[in-house]
């Protein structure tokens, strides 16, 4: 297997993954666990959308122009993409057992209507935002499979951008879970170490 393939089958795996638990949490809650409401989380939804695109067009599936610096290699070792596709697989790995361990409890967005009870076990005991490390493995693998500046400049403000994201559920998290959210927030990590 080439690294394009293996992008595009990573890509692959963690739509499927998305798309599975979407359609199961409604078929057995009969609720939407889709809320994109608040700007960042359609600047979130766009951004994966983005960066699905920008994949699929660094394994020639789609094809359209960008400007040629974008594609100027920064890091192009045999062992850099090696790297980039252990981080992407144990993200898609952390993915899989963060949709485990949510449960029903599983949103895209803040559900200020229907929220669920608040998720410590499974791999919320060793971090508060599993799926946003994932997202983080997944833009740092990429970035390293693929070497451009393109993935570099689509990947640090993604990073960001995930960052303000998890800090504003946590301001939501803070104000509905209260006591019991201030106790796990201060024992267990944003990300995995303290």
């Amino acid at each position: 297997m080439n690294w394009s393939t293996f992008q595009l089958f990573i890509l692959i795996i963690g739509a499927a993954m998305l798309a599975i638990r979407i359609v199961t949490l409604r078929r057995k809650t009969g609720m939407n666990p889709v809320h994109v409401h608040h700007p960042s989380e359609v600047g979130f939804v766009v951004g994966e959308i983005v960066i699905a695109a920008l994949m699929l067009r660094a394994t020639n599936v789609l094809n359209f122009p960008l400007p040629d610096w974008l594609d100027i290699p920064i890091v192009k070792s045999e062992l850099a993409k090696a790297a980039g596709a252990v981080l992407a697989a144990a993200g898609l790995l952390i993915f899989g057992y963060s949709l485990i361990s949510f449960g029903d409890s599983w949103r895209i967005g803040i559900d200020r209507k229907t929220p669920s009870v608040l998720v410590t076990n499974g791999i919320f005991r060793f971090t508060r935002n599993p799926i946003f490390l994932f997202l983080d493995l997944f833009l740092a693998g990429i970035f390293l499979m693929n070497g451009t500046l393109l993935f570099l400049i689509a990947g640090i403000p993604g990073a960001l951008f995930l960052h303000f994201q998890i800090r504003r559920e946590e301001q939501f998290l803070f104000e509905h879970y209260g006591d019991a959210y201030r106790r796990y927030f201060a024992k267990t990590p944003r990300y995995f170490l303290k």
